[in-house]
């Protein structure tokens, strides 16, 4: 997939070879599927290409059917899930920051931060504000926040990471 469309290519006559076309349709998660195009087989070429519209949402997830059509028979088709790619972004970190942490109830901690657009998951990581404390992860999350219980009268650092 690119940010705003996908490329797939099969071998579609290997073990199909009385199948000389296909009908590949892009369903959006949740979301009704665009109309199948068809994709003609072509002998000339190793595999069978079909290239998507580019009018994909970025970071997006979607699933492409493929599908063999056959007079005679109705054949099983195959559906693959992906999602699209996001824009590359400069100075992550940046736009993660600030990332602050408030003591609530009972001891435990909020660790908050900025949102970052198409993020797959953010680890976050702890440790002890003293000379010799080590960074530690101490969970993930699809949130732009994390709740940890805290030790009384311990004062932790907090960082976090983004996997786009």
């Amino acid at each position: 997939p690119t940010i705003n469309s996908v490329i797939s290519k099969w071998k579609g006559f290997e073990k199909l070879s009385c199948v000389s076309e296909y009908s590949v349709s892009v369903c959006k998660e949740g979301e009704t599927c665009s109309e199948g195009q068809k994709v003609e087989r072509d002998d000339s070429f190793q595999f069978m290409e079909f290239n998507s519209d580019s009018n994909l949402e970025e970071c997006t997830e979607y699933s492409l059917n493929i599908k063999p059509v056959h007079n005679d028979i109705d054949v099983k088709g195959k559906v693959v899930k992906f999602r699209t790619l996001s824009h590359p972004i400069d100075n992550v970190a940046s736009l993660l920051t600030p990332v602050n942490a408030e003591a609530g109830d009972e001891q435990m901690i909020t660790v908050s931060w900025n949102a970052i657009k198409c993020a797959n998951h953010y680890e976050v990581f702890q440790k002890v504000n003293t000379p010799d404390g080590e960074w530690e992860r101490i969970g993930t999350t699809g949130d732009n926040f994390f709740k940890q219980k805290g030790v009384p009268c311990t004062e932790y650092k907090y960082g976090v990471k983004v996997t786009i």
